[in-house]
C-alpha cells in the first residue's frame, strides 16, 4: 500500500522488512527509483515502529554497487569467474532446455532444486519441484525448523513448531535460543515479561544478554541437551509434578514414557550436561510448578544428530506440564485464514517418484498437507550422487537464495561436488563463493523490490508478535526496481511455462490472487487494506487437532515403532565429543560451537554493507580468560581454530561468558575477498565442521559440539 507522496519526485510506500525473518512494519521513501530513507510503521501490531540495524541499512542492501543486475552465463572453466551477461529470455530458454533435457536422459529425479534462506518463496519453491516431477529438494531445513516439524508431526499430529506464547507467559525457558538477537523485535515482548514478573530459565552454553537477566541459567556442554531434557521429565514425573488431568485426558503413552525416564536421573546427566544434579531438579520444579510456561527452542538444539528426538522431548515436557495451546503456553500452529499460503500442491508429485528419493535425507516427512514439501535432502547423500553417480546421478541443481559453500557444513566436499556437476543454476543479490560455481547466475530481487503475500509473518515462528493474539498476513509491497532483478515467483512461472509443467500461472499477480480466493480478496484489494487478521482460537486439541492415529499427544509413537525407529526420545551422544571421541580430544581438548545470530546479520548475508560492517567489522572466536592464558592469546590477537578437517583463523575476544572447556566461532565474514572463493578458506568455520554422521531421521548433522584446538597466529599470518 502506497503512502502519500511530499512532493511530485517522493513517494513514501509502505511495506514489511525482510531483512530477515521479523516481518517489521516499514516505510520507505523512494525518489528516483532509490531508497533514500527507511523509518518504521507504528501502526504495525508487532514491530510498532521500531527497526533494527537490518531493515536501517537496507538502502545500501538494494543500490550496493556489487549488486546483480543482469543474468550471467559462465564463459571460462568452472569458478574462473569469466561471464557475459545475457537476456531473461536467453536464460529462461536455456535453463528449461537443459533442465528439460536431462529430465528427459536421467528421469526428474536428476535434478535437484532448492532454496536456502527463506525469502517467501519457500513454498513457490517446493511447488515447482513437486510439478517437474522431482522428490529431491535441497535446502537447509534439516537442521533448521525442520526437526522441529518432524517431531510435531509425529507427536501431535501437525509438521510445524510447537510454538512459544511470550505474551501471557510466566516462565520461559529459552533453550538454545537467544530470541535478543536472532529475532530482535521479539525482544520486547520478553522484557513486557520481565515487568509482569515472569521467571526465566535460558539453556545455553554462553552467558547471553538473555542468560545474563535468567533466574536460572544452565551452561550446558555443547551436546547435552537430550539428557538434560530427559532427566527433567524424570523429576517432573518422579516428584509428581506433572498435570494429572491433561495427562489423563489429552496424552497416549504416559505409562511407557514413566517407566523410560527412570534410568534418566539427574545424576546420571550431571557428567553429561557439565550441570550439577540439583541444579537440574531445581530448574524441572521451577518450569512444572510455574503456571503457564513455554519452551522456546532454537536452532541449537537442531544442529545434533539427535535432533528431532531432543525436540519430541521438549515437546513433552510442555505436555506433561498442561502448557499445550494455552495462552502463555506453547500454540498448536494452524495456517491463517484457512491455510491458503501453504500451498506446495504435494499431490503434483506422483508416489512413483517420491519413492526415488535419495536416502538420507528427511526420511520422516509426514505428507500432511501442512507439512514439509517432499523428502529434504541433506548434503553428504547429494554431494554423494554427483561424484559417484550413486544411487543414480544428479545432473543439475537449480538453488534459489542458497549459499552452501557457506552455509552447509564441510565446505571442501561441497566444492567438489560443486565442480563436478553437469549443470548448476543459482540466484542471489550478490556474486558469493556458490555463485561463482554456477554455469548461470540470476540477480534475486531484494525485498524492496518484490511484492508477496507476507504469509512469513505468521506464529511459524512469530507467535509473540500479536497483542491480540491473532495471526496477521501482510501485504508486502514492491517499492523499487535495481537493474533486471526478479522474484523468485516470477522465475518459477517464465520456466514452468517453457518447461509445461503446469501448476502456475502467467503473472504473479494472477498467483496472489489464487493464495487469496478463499479469503475472497483480489490482490489490489489486498494491497489497500494492507493486513487480514484471524482471531486466535486456544485449546484447539479438544476440535481435534492432534492429528495423531490415538487422537492424542503421543508420548509413546506407534508410527515411529514401526518406521524402525524408536518410538521415544532416547540419549545419543554425538559423533566427535569428549565422551565418544576421548582418544581424539587428547589432540583436540575444546568443545566447538558455532552458528550463534549476530543481531546486524542476517545467517551469512549482509557482511558487505557498510553500515552493518563498522559495527561488527571482523569474525570473533570466544574464549575464556583462563583458556586464552593458557595458549598465550591476548584480546586481538588472530586465532587459529582446528579441527581434523582443516584449521581457519578469527580474533580473539576475551570474555568470561563462556566455558573454559569451550570456545565459540561465528560464520562466513570476507565477500570483499576475491573470488572465485572470497576468502572462505581463511575465515568461515564451515571448513572445519562436520557434515556425516547425520541423524537417519532428517539428516541434520552435528555442527555444534566438535572438538577443536587454537594457537595464536603468527604475524605473518594475521590479516
Amino acid at each position: 500500500m502506497k503512502g502519500a507522496t511530499k512532493n511530485s519526485e517522493e513517494k513514501i510506500v509502505k511495506t514489511i522488512c525482510f531483512s530477515c525473518r521479523g516481518g517489521c512494519g516499514v516505510f520507505l521513501h523512494v525518489k528516483n527509483n532509490e531508497i533514500i530513507r527507511v523509518e518504521g510503521d507504528p501502526e504495525h501490531p508487532g514491530s510498532k515502529g521500531t527497526l533494527c540495524p537490518k531493515g536501517l541499512a537496507v538502502k545500501q542492501l538494494v543500490h550496493h554497487p556489487d549488486r546483480l543486475k543482469y543474468p550471467l552465463r559462465r564463459v571460462g572453466k568452472r569458478g574462473e569467474g569469466k561471464w557475459e551477461r545475457i537476456s531473461w529470455d536467453q536464460a529462461f530458454d536455456e535453463i528449461a532446455a537443459r533442465l528439460q533435457d536431462i529430465k528427459e536422459k536421467y528421469g526428474a529425479e536428476a535434478i535437484v532444486q532448492g532454496i536456502g534462506t527463506g525469502r517467501n518463496h519457500n513454498d513457490w519453491s517446493a511447488r515447482f519441484c513437486n510439478h517437474l516431477g522431482t522428490p529431491n529438494a535441497n535446502d537447509p531445513m534439516h537442521f533448521c525448523i525442520g526437526p522441529r516439524c518432524v517431531s510435531g508431526y509425529f507427536t501431535f499430529g501437525i509438521a510445524a513448531p510447537l510454538d512459544p506464547h511470550y505474551g501471557a507467559t510466566n516462565c520461559l525457558v529459552a533453550w538454545g535460543r537467544n530470541e535478543i538477537h536472532s529475532h530482535p523485535s521479539n525482544g520486547r515482548y520478553i522484557f513486557d515479561a520481565f515487568e509482569r514478573g515472569s521467571k526465566l530459565i535460558v539453556v545455553d552454553p554462553r552467558l547471553t544478554k538473555l542468560a545474563s537477566r535468567a533466574d536460572i541459567w544452565l551452561q550446558i556442554r555443547p551436546g547435552g541437551d537430550s539428557a538434560l531434557a530427559l532427566s527433567m521429565i524424570h523429576t517432573i514425573i518422579g516428584e509428581e509434578l506433572y498435570d494429572k488431568e491433561f495427562v489423563a485426558k489429552w496424552c497416549y503413552g504416559f505409562d511407557e514414557l514413566k517407566e523410560h525416564v527412570e534410568k534418566y536421573t539427574p545424576e546420571w546427566a550431571e557428567p553429561i550436561t557439565w550441570l550439577p544434579a540439583e541444579k537440574i531438579r531445581e530448574t524441572a520444579r521451577l518450569y512444572a510448578t510455574t503456571k503457564p510456561a513455554c519452551i522456546a527452542p532454537g536452532v541449537a538444539v537442531e544442529q545434533q544428530m539427535n535432533s528431532w528426538q531432543t525436540q519430541r522431548a521438549l515437546y513433552m515436557m510442555a505436555a506433561l506440564t498442561g502448557n499445550i495451546d494455552v495462552p502463555g503456553g506453547n500454540i498448536l500452529w494452524v495456517p491463517p485464514l484457512g491455510g491458503f499460503f501453504l500451498n506446495c500442491d504435494n499431490d503434483a508429485l506422483p508416489p512413483e517418484q517420491r519413492a526415488k528419493a535419495i536416502e538420507g535425507g528427511c526420511k520422516l516427512n509426514g505428507g500432511h498437507e501442512w507439512g514439509p514439501p517432499n523428502f529434504v535432502l541433506e548434503g553428504p547423500p547429494l554431494w554423494q550422487a554427483i561424484l559417484t553417480g550413486k544411487p543414480y546421478p544428479v545432473k543439475a541443481i537449480f538453488w534459489m537464495a542458497h549459499n552452501p559453500m557457506v552455509g552447509l557444513p564441510n565446505t571442501k566436499a561441497v566444492k567438489e561436488a560443486l565442480e563436478k556437476v553437469e549443470f548448476l543454476v543459482v540466484g542471489d543479490f550478490f556474486m558469493t563463493p556458490t555463485t561463482e560455481m554456477a554455469d548461470i547466475v540470476l540477480p534475486n530481487a531484494t525485498w524492496p523490490e518484490r511484492s508477496e503475500v507476507g504469509w512469513f509473518t505468521t506464529p511459524l515462528e512469530h507467535p509473540q508478535f500479536w497483542d491480540k493474539d491473532e495471526f496477521p498476513v501482510f501485504a508486502w509491497v514492491k517499492a523499487v526496481q535495481v537493474g533486471e532483478s526478479k522474484q523468485e515467483l516470477e522465475i518459477y512461472n517464465e520456466l514452468a511455462k517453457r518447461m509445461k509443467i503446469g501448476g502456475f500461472w502467467d503473472t504473479m499477480e494472477e498467483a496472489f490472487d489464487f493464495l487469496l480466493k478463499p479469503v475472497g480478496v483480489t490482490w489490489e484489494e489486498f494491497k489497500k487494506v494492507g493486513i487480514l487478521r484471524k482471531p486466535m482460537i486456544w485449546r484447539k486439541f479438544e476440535h481435534g487437532l492432534f492429528h495423531t492415529p490415538s487422537g492424542k499427544f503421543e508420548f509413546y509413537s506407534e508410527r515411529l515403532r514401526e518406521l524402525g525407529y524408536p518410538p521415544m526420545p532416547e540419549y545419543v551422544e554425538g559423533p566427535e565429543s569428549p565422551i565418544s571421541a576421548s582418544t581424539i580430544a587428547r589432540e583436540y581438548p575444546l568443545v566447538l560451537i558455532t552458528g550463534s545470530r549476530i543481531p546486524v546479520y542476517y545467517h551469512t548475508d549482509q557482511r558487505n554493507i557498510p553500515w552493518l560492517r563498522e559495527i561488527y567489522p571482523v569474525p570473533l572466536i570466544e574464549i575464556h580468560p583462563d583458556t586464552a592464558a593458557e595458549y598465550g592469546i591476548k584480546e586481538g590477537d588472530w586465532v587459529f581454530i582446528e579441527t581434523r578437517r582443516g584449521r581457519v583463523k578469527q580474533k580473539a575476544k576475551i570474555t568470561l561468558s563462556i566455558n573454559p572447556r569451550v570456545v565459540h566461532a561465528v560464520r562466513w565474514w570476507y565477500p570483499e575477498k576475491p573470488g572465485p572463493d572470497h576468502g572462505i578458506w581463511e575465515s568461515s568455520i564451515n571448513v572445519v565442521t562436520l557434515d556425516s554422521p547425520y541423524d537417519p531421521g532428517i539428516g541434520s548433522p552435528t555442527m555444534r559440539g566438535l572438538l577443536c584446538k587454537i594457537y595464536k597466529a603468527t604475524e605473518e599470518e594475521k590479516w
